[in-house]
């Protein structure tokens, strides 16, 4: 795919008219090189550039980088924005990236958010952090982390999500969830919880199910809300 273009049906001239499109680009290997978003103007009938994104890989095709540019209409260039860079283990498994803003006063990129995931030894995904930076200090602040459950299918089974506590220097509870799972291995149901920090109970928020046929298909979706103290 190298395009897409969006418009709506305009009633009163009975035609199609163009809202935005997005254009890729790819390198021999099939790598995404750059996407570009576009907005139709309807005043000057034509393309007026938006934003767009530039992509790096390595020799083994693997994602390095990503950069975002915004248009400026009154300069009418390219402004940085955002520039990622991923980070992965021995066996492929992405195991975060930092993510920079750019600085038009000092022209560099300063950090500002990265998360960092760990892998069991099955090569699954067992918990992420998730941290800002503190320009003033140098350093990463805790912000939030999860905490996946899974069991020896593989499935997830639930997640704990802490946030930081930074007067305490602890982590607290903030939300969770669990899944169930049918003999053949598909989701069943799913509930969310939050942590209440006044009486430190879990309390419900909603809840999810899931029916299947004979045929192991899905024919029937139910989600439910807590209201009063009651599903």
């Amino acid at each position: 795919q190298t395009q897409c273009l969006y418009q709506e049906w305009s009633a009163a001239q009975s035609a199609w008219q163009n809202k935005w499109r997005d254009s890729w680009t790819y390198d021999d290997h099939g790598n995404q090189l750059t996407e570009l978003h576009e907005n139709w103007d309807g005043s000057f009938m034509n393309w007026q550039n938006d934003y767009r994104y530039t992509y790096t890989y390595n020799d083994q095709d693997i994602l390095q980088t990503e950069m975002k540019e915004e248009w400026s209409s009154d300069q009418y260039t390219w402004e940085k924005s955002r520039f990622y860079t991923y980070q992965y283990d021995d066996h492929g498994n992405m195991t975060g990236y930092v993510m920079q803003m750019w600085d038009e006063d000092t022209q560099t990129w300063v950090n500002f958010w990265r998360s960092t995931w760990e892998y069991d030894d099955n090569d699954v995904w067992i918990s992420s952090l998730y941290q800002s930076w503190d320009k003033d200090a140098q350093i990463w602040i805790n912000k939030m982390r999860e905490t996946r459950k899974i069991d020896k299918q593989g499935n997830w089974l639930g997640s704990l999500y802490e946030t930081w506590d930074k007067d305490k220097g602890i982590w607290e509870n903030n939300f969770r969830s669990s899944y169930t799972y049918t003999s053949f291995g598909a989701m069943q149901s799913g509930l969310k919880e939050d942590w209440d920090y006044y009486t430190q109970q879990w309390v419900n928020v909603s809840r999810f199910s899931y029916e299947y046929d004979e045929r192991e298909n899905l024919i029937h979706t139910f989600n439910e809300g807590w209201i009063d103290s009651t599903w």
